[in-house]
């Protein structure tokens, strides 16, 4: 396993002279995987293209705003989500064991962007890779874009922790 933790810079790519992007895609094609959390301020502030380019061709895309939910957080701030688990497809086979015990556990997300599912399957080069969310927002979510944390733009539901299988 790969754990991108909050990165504070984009990976070189294949118009670089290392190309930090191909050695992860190599890794994946051998079978590895894959862990990204992005840190929502970084993401506002720099530049992401090959990694965006990259996690774009696994079917997502973080988001550009931070959510928030006064109702559903363990925060004064309501930037603690508490999540729900995914009930179906892909993302809900993960947490099985979690969500059939006597107290299902709560999942918290700190600081959390939207992951935005591009597809729902989509063949490359001759396998299918299908996305799904894992950990989702309450309806009592709201979205404030990076240029303006005081107003939010949209509410409901969002994905916080997304599978992608290939």
């Amino acid at each position: 396993v790969i754990a991108i933790n909050g990165p504070r810079y984009d990976f070189m790519g294949y118009r670089d002279e290392v190309n930090e992007i191909g050695k992860i895609a190599d890794f994946l094609d051998g079978g590895g995987s894959l862990m990204v959390f992005m840190d929502p301020k970084a993401a506002a502030t720099q530049d992401f293209t090959e990694l965006n380019e990259f996690l774009s061709e696994w079917g997502i895309s973080f988001g550009k705003s931070v959510l928030k939910d006064s109702v559903n957080s363990i925060s004064a701030d309501g930037y603690s989500l508490v999540s729900q688990y995914t009930t179906e497809g892909l993302g809900a086979s993960l947490t099985t064991s979690m969500r059939t015990l006597e107290t299902v556990p709560k999942a918290i997300v700190r600081y959390a962007m939207p992951i935005e599912i591009l597809y729902d399957e989509k063949i490359i080069d001759k396998s299918a890779r299908a996305v799904s969310p894992v950990l989702v927002s309450y309806p009592t979510t709201e979205s404030y874009p990076f240029t303006d944390e005081s107003t939010a733009d949209k509410s409901g539901i969002f994905n916080l922790m997304t599978v992608t299988q290939d």
